[in-house]
């Protein structure tokens, strides 16, 4: 009896040890920041300012128009990637998942100044237009609703399509077969039968759109106008200004708020949808006789003519979403190597004096510091979340409690937290000092760090901890020669991953970041805000590059340790009659 309530003792003894570093970073470097935007908010003039100028009301209502627009354009745009990516096999479904995620990974500086690239007067899109006879001068797209929208979708679009194909691979494959069968056109079936069941996914992708697209100041603040500004934006200005922190406290909580009812709005809108749709037709409904209805055999007769409709409208979309997510970032490359001074595609020539420039210190330097913050970060998220999936992963109450701490830094607008992270460190001398960026980007870091952890050891054998501890092991020991060896592929993702993601982290930088410790997004959104020389091509190209080798080392490096893994197949202890 002693025994076990010793060893009852030394389980919570350990799981309290093993969790106390994620509870006070979060607790200390998260959640409270966060809550010390409130009295900044409510005890100065924040409120009366906001209040007072019709123009930050339509400031709010433009970021409100903005997102909504975002969310329903990709809505649009990633509902057929979705079931493509979900239907598909082969390399079409390859080319298409890496056409979607590799702006997501790419940084958000170098995407909004590809954009850049493109929308300009001298832009691919306005000499497109002259080639074709469409305009015969330059068009600029820049500062217009459109630019910031089709940046805001052109990132966006991940969000949306992988909260899709998360529900749509759920949905049995002989649903439209069987629909056709009865006589159903494939749009009535997408309709009728398909969208009824990816009513989740749908609900789940606009709320994660709509919130990021809010958040967002860095596509507005770049390729948008005076008519275009959005909130976050407005709360970024006011801190590099340094006018009034009340102020922008005060348009944190209103940003905050608009979140909240936006989610609420749309999960209410969602909920009466289903509502209409109270009875879906089932995958088993078949005709009673055997024989084919009227319509189902005038639906046979029409089957070749759509199918062939619909497998032309399928290329052309297929064609157009690749070049719509590559195209960006795949012009960012003959315009670093331009020989002019501007930002003009097709470039009058061929030179490398643009890598030449940004090998100069500054940028170096700007490199160095970025990738040591990043690697500190990430090593550091990475301990953090290992220690609380061993802590949490056992028991499936504590393992959901875990989840939803560990995810926390996912649901607030990263905007509001590095605000909330810029007064708290003004008062502890941490502003500008790597730091402070190394405990803000650890933040950001943990949640992605955290998912890839927890998958690699749901999917080890975790009876070979157990038999370790019961043939005498202790914990740490049987962790340390049969738990981390196991995860190797998993910790080994997760700090590449959370290397990638601190490296490209703007909104932190740009908040954190100045004159004495300044980071490469930092240098990137000084030059891309105050210069169009070429010479910021060349640095966007380096990250972007940075950014693909990161995510192939990451394939690699998984890849390898999983064989090396097979190799070596531990085997589980058993107990054979000779030995007894």
């Amino acid at each position: 009896m002693a025994a076990s309530i010793a060893a009852g003792r030394s389980a919570v003894v350990w799981t309290v040890a093993l969790l106390a570093p994620a509870f006070l970073l979060l607790a200390g470097l998260y959640i409270w920041p966060i809550l010390r935007i409130l009295p900044e908010a409510f005890t100065g003039t924040g409120f009366e300012q906001f209040f007072a100028s019709p123009v930050y009301i339509s400031v709010t209502w433009t970021t409100v128009r903005i997102a909504l627009t975002v969310a329903v354009i990709t809505l649009v745009v990633g509902y057929p990637a979705a079931w493509m990516i979900a239907t598909r096999t082969g390399w079409q479904r390859m080319l298409l998942v890496i056409a979607v995620i590799v702006p997501f990974l790419t940084s958000s500086l170098v995407r909004t100044f590809s954009w850049m690239a493109m929308l300009g007067s001298n832009g691919l899109i306005s000499n497109l237009l002259r080639a074709l006879g469409v305009t015969d001068k330059p068009t600029s797209f820049l500062f217009t609703d459109f630019a910031v929208v089709i940046a805001l979708v052109h990132v966006s679009l991940p969000l949306m399509t992988f909260s899709l194909v998360a529900v749509m691979r759920r949905i049995p494959p002989e649903v439209m077969g069987v629909s056709e069968a009865l006589g159903s056109s494939k749009l009535r079936t997408m309709l009728r039968v398909v969208l009824p069941q990816t009513l989740p996914g749908v609900t789940s992708g606009l709320i994660v759109v709509t919130l990021f697209a809010m958040a967002s100041f860095i596509a507005p603040a770049i390729l948008g106008g005076t008519s275009q500004t959005m909130l976050a934006q407005l709360i970024q200005g006011t801190i590099e200004r340094g006018s009034n922190r009340s102020f922008a406290a005060a348009l944190s909580v209103v940003l905050a708020f608009l979140a909240s009812a936006a989610v609420g709005v749309i999960w209410l809108a969602m909920w009466l949808l289903r509502r209409r749709y109270k009875r879906t037709p089932q995958v088993t409904d078949q005709p009673q006789q055997g024989a084919l209805s009227p319509v189902a055999r005038r639906g046979r007769s029409n089957a070749n003519i759509e199918g062939g409709v619909w497998k032309s409208a399928y290329g052309i979309y297929y064609v157009a979403i690749v070049i719509f997510s590559l195209a960006p970032m795949a012009i960012l490359v003959p315009i670093a190597f331009t020989s002019g001074t501007v930002l003009v595609f097709p470039t009058p020539g061929f030179s490398t004096q643009w890598f030449e420039a940004v090998l100069a210190p500054d940028w170096v330097n700007a490199a160095l510091t970025s990738l040591r913050i990043a690697v500190t970060a990430a090593v550091i998220a990475v301990v953090i979340a290992t220690l609380t999936v061993l802590a949490t992963a056992k028991t499936k109450l504590m393992a959901r409690a875990a989840d939803q701490g560990m995810l926390l830094p996912m649901t607030i607008p990263t905007v509001v937290f590095a605000l909330g992270a810029y007064v708290t460190f003004v008062r502890l001398g941490l502003v500008d000092t790597e730091l402070g960026l190394v405990l803000a980007q650890t933040v950001l870091a943990l949640p992605i760090c955290y998912l890839v952890i927890a998958a690699g050891y749901t999917s080890t054998e975790v009876r070979l901890e157990d038999a370790a501890l019961s043939l005498g092991a202790s914990k740490a020991r049987a962790i340390g020669t049969i738990v981390v060896p196991l995860m190797l592929p998993a910790l080994a993702v997760a700090v590449l991953m959370g290397v990638l993601m601190s490296f490209d982290e703007s909104v932190v930088s740009i908040f954190l970041s100045g004159l004495d410790v300044t980071t490469l997004p930092r240098k990137l959104w000084s030059g891309i805000r105050f210069s169009t020389s070429p010479d910021v091509a060349a640095a966007a190209v380096g990250v972007l590059g940075f950014g693909l080798v990161m995510i192939g080392l990451t394939v690699a490096l998984y890849t390898l340790l999983n064989r090396r893994q097979r190799r070596s197949v531990i085997p589980f202890p058993t107990t054979s009659t000779e030995e007894k």
